[in-house]
């Protein structure tokens, strides 16, 4: 599933219309994208950078799982002129 987070912004009914459409997933969060960002960096990750192989792991996993053509495709369909 391809999904995408908006802060601080609430699309127009006919952009939120396009992206179930397009059957992409959309959180919308009321957070301005600064508090957003923060509560990402502040995670616990606990993958380093010595960890190559775990690191490779999870690239082969997000690369198999995420379609970034079809998300870029759904996003330039979706766009509704100004």
């Amino acid at each position: 599933m391809l999904g995408f987070v908006l802060s601080g912004y609430r699309p127009r009914p006919e952009v939120v219309d396009e992206i179930r459409r397009a059957d992409l997933f959309a959180c919308f969060l009321d957070e301005d994208a600064y508090m957003v960002a923060s509560d990402v960096h502040d995670l616990l990750v606990k993958t380093h950078p010595a960890d190559r192989e775990k690191i490779a792991t999870i690239k082969a996993v997000v690369g198999e799982a995420l379609d970034v053509g079809r998300f870029l495709d759904a996003a330039r369909e979706a766009r509704i002129p100004a």
